[in-house]
């Protein structure tokens, strides 16, 4: 007979012996005339019966259950199936000793185990740079000034090699202002923005993203709503639903996506923001609404 059957039998055991007690039980409290014909034709024998039924039906629930299905297997001998170890962690390190530029490129480096393969992802750049022999690699990513102000940019080395673990690492580079002209360019921007009072007409922002139009795209506005929907994306920064338009009921509707670099942890679902920024192109990632919505780049919130 094999394991698995006698497993079986042995866990079956517990429903089985708890129906003979209660058979006894009957016999035990009322003799029966057809208890004679199973040889429990007094109430002593009866009552030893159960007393037995119920111990052994207990035993096997307390091996069973309370020591574990394991125990169980343990006991008959059954065969456990070896645990397969987790494969070592391929190495993945970046090499820069810093990570803030005041130039328009940064050259990324970094060091994997031979034969791995490297994927950067960032928002819009995905390359996969060439491995020496020696196992260095270096990847060079764009890192325009912003005018408004410092920049990051966050990308996601992956490292994967067959045979072991993938190894990622998250980098965050800064792009600082160079000098004064930069400094005087950037401060003239803000003080800008912070007038801007323009706000473009929901419809015919929409329809600008979603026709490709790109009439406004980059334009400066202001935007006060309603926040219907805040995550964080992977990248560290914030995306944001928030509905510019209050209709006659007093209800927020009109979404506009806001993306904004870093974490906003003070602001939720139904809080009122107003958002300073440039338009965008349409976002268009189902995984977050399903359907085209005009996006505005925010540099400032309140």
């Amino acid at each position: 007979m094999s394991d698995d059957v006698i497993r079986f039998l042995l866990l079956l055991g517990v429903p089985f012996f708890l129906v003979v007690a209660i058979f006894g039980a009957v016999l035990w409290i009322k003799p029966m005339p057809w208890g004679k014909r199973v040889k429990l034709y007094s109430r002593i024998r009866a009552a030893t019966f159960t007393i037995v039924a119920l111990f052994l039906g207990l035993s096997i629930y307390w091996i069973a259950s309370l020591n574990g299905v394991d125990y169980v297997d343990a006991m008959m001998g059954a065969h456990k199936t070896p645990q397969v170890e987790k494969s070592p962690q391929v190495k993945c390190e970046i090499t820069n000793d810093q990570f803030a530029t005041t130039h328009d490129h940064f050259t990324l480096k970094g060091k994997v185990d031979s034969g791995t393969e490297v994927e950067i992802n960032g928002f819009g750049v995905f390359g996969q740079p060439k491995v020496k022999s020696d196992g260095t690699f270096s990847y060079e990513i764009k890192t325009k000034r912003v005018a408004d102000g410092t920049a990051q940019y966050k990308f996601k080395i992956s490292a994967n090699k067959k045979g072991k673990e993938a190894n990622n690492k998250i980098v965050v580079i800064t792009r600082e202002l160079s000098g004064g002209k930069e400094q005087d360019e950037s401060t003239k921007a803000l003080a800008h923005l912070d007038n801007v009072s323009k706000t473009i007409n929901y419809q015919a922002l929409k329809k600008d993203a979603n026709k490709n139009i790109y009439q406004y795209r980059r334009a400066s506005v202001k935007y006060t709503g309603q926040i219907s929907e805040i995550r964080e994306e992977e990248f560290g920064s914030t995306v944001m639903l928030l509905n510019v338009t209050k209709d006659q009921q007093g209800k927020w509707k009109d979404p506009v996506i806001v993306r904004l670099e870093g974490r906003v942890v003070d602001k939720a679902k139904g809080d009122m923001i107003t958002v300073y920024g440039k338009v965008g192109t349409e976002y268009s990632n189902e995984s977050l609404w399903d359907r085209d919505i005009p996006a505005v780049d925010a540099i400032r919130m309140k």
